[in-house]
């Protein structure tokens, strides 16, 4: 049986990737096979049986992939899979981050502790694929996954190689552009609200939530909020993503120093 915790991750996973797909510069129909997916998967209830590391895995590619599709993909790619397992871990410290890129055939950057006193904790491979109408594999390619501890909080970074059919649109709605020299980091910020079955948004927050400002997830036992922090770039043909979520998570300026140790780091 899933906890409070699990069912709101549920309710979150759902929304985020209902949201970016409205961010996505595809075309109609693309955007409509998405949402349908999603529609379907919610009324069928169904309940995936993997940790809660899986699910985070789950949905940092959502937003890593979503919100990487672009009309470039011409009938090809038009959509993904990921596949990961919580209890295989590549990296227990960051001496194994060496033999995990000798693994991916892809350069990582990667600190054993940022400045922030965010340490290393684990990391593990994600194995996916990109996929035509059909459910044919057109591709397949590896993120790495790091997780990042303070004091009980994880930031979660993912790097993936950018790959020609995959590219980002930089003028995503909500999204705050910051400069770190020559590189130009996307940073979000989405607030959650977890409500009981019976709950009626006020006007302001129906308005909120047309504009995306403001996701309401229905059937928690309590009303409670949180905020999921996105930081994403890239460098090198290599795609970076922070993201964590929580009143103790880093915002956008504490992220944005993390990502500058990254971008830094000579090779």
């Amino acid at each position: 049986m899933k906890n409070r915790k699990e069912d709101q991750f549920d309710r979150i996973l759902k929304r985020t990737l209902d949201s970016q797909a409205d961010h996505v510069r595809v075309s109609p129909g693309l955007k409509y096979q998405i949402r349908q997916s999603i529609n379907e998967s919610e009324k069928e209830k169904t309940v995936m049986k993997i940790g809660k590391k899986q699910k985070w895995a789950v949905a940092v590619a959502a937003v890593l992939i979503l919100g990487s599709i672009t009309v470039a993909a011409a009938g090809k790619v038009t959509g993904y899979r990921s596949h990961s397992r919580s209890d295989v871990q590549q990296i227990h410290s960051y001496a194994d981050v060496a033999e995990v890129e000798e693994m991916v055939r892809y350069p990582l950057k990667a600190v054993e502790t940022f400045a922030n006193g965010y340490a290393l904790k684990e990391g593990h491979i994600a194995n996916s694929e990109a996929v035509d109408s059909e459910g044919n594999t057109v591709d397949a390619f590896q993120q790495v996954y790091m997780d990042y501890e303070k004091d009980g909080t994880v930031v979660t970074l993912v790097e993936e190689q950018v790959k020609d059919y995959k590219k980002t649109d930089p003028t995503l709605p909500n999204s705050t552009l910051i400069e770190c020299g020559d590189i130009t980091l996307t940073y979000n910020a989405d607030p959650y609200k977890f409500v009981p079955p019976d709950y009626e948004p006020t006007d302001e927050e129906k308005e909120a939530m047309a504009a995306k400002e403001l996701y309401i997830s229905y059937g928690a036992d309590e009303i409670t909020e949180t905020e999921y922090h996105f930081l994403s770039w890239e460098q090198d043909n290599i795609r970076y993503l922070f993201m964590c979520y929580g009143k103790e998570a880093p915002g956008a300026e504490e992220l944005t120093e993390m990502a500058r140790e990254l971008i830094e780091m000579k090779e």
